[in-house]
């Protein structure tokens, strides 16, 4: 995993195991008494996840604030960079607090139930937006019947 959070963000909380690298460095400053933070890009970003992931066959799952920040500027960057085996995280780090603790044991509120389907209202496929059924990519979301079989 390729966490991509400013550090503020990485010490609040982080996946174990991540390899760290920030596309972005914040600086905090005081106005009227109210912080404010600066962002601005971290322009060795490349060199440093080069330097920490040579292989760039390596599978990578690309890890920012909410999936959307800054995971799809990374993602095409390594893509551009010839790192093929990389995919982003829907819904970033939030989601992935939300479905594991620090021990990458699944969370359970209450009733909670794995959804493997395609064909939920949100479109969503299970919760933690990876495949943790463990049949594997072949046989998620395949449909059965008459139609299907024939091909």
């Amino acid at each position: 995993m390729l966490d991509v959070r400013s550090q503020r963000l990485y010490d609040i909380g982080n996946a174990k195991g991540a390899i760290h690298v920030p596309y972005v460095k914040e600086k905090k400053r005081f106005v009227d008494g109210k912080m404010e933070i600066d962002s601005t890009p971290n322009e060795q970003w490349l060199d440093q996840v080069k330097q920490k992931i040579p292989n760039k066959e390596q599978k990578l799952i690309v890890v920012d604030l909410d999936g959307r920040t800054n995971a799809i500027d990374c993602l095409e960057t390594l893509f551009e960079e010839g790192y093929e085996n990389i995919v982003g995280l829907k819904g970033g780090f939030k989601t992935w607090f939300r479905t594991f603790d620090n021990k990458l044991r699944r969370r359970v509120f209450g009733e909670y139930a794995e959804n493997y389907s395609s064909y939920d209202r949100l479109g969503s496929g299970d919760s933690g937006g990876i495949h943790a059924s463990g049949a594997g990519f072949a046989n998620q979301d395949r449909l059965s019947g008459d139609f299907w079989d024939n091909f």
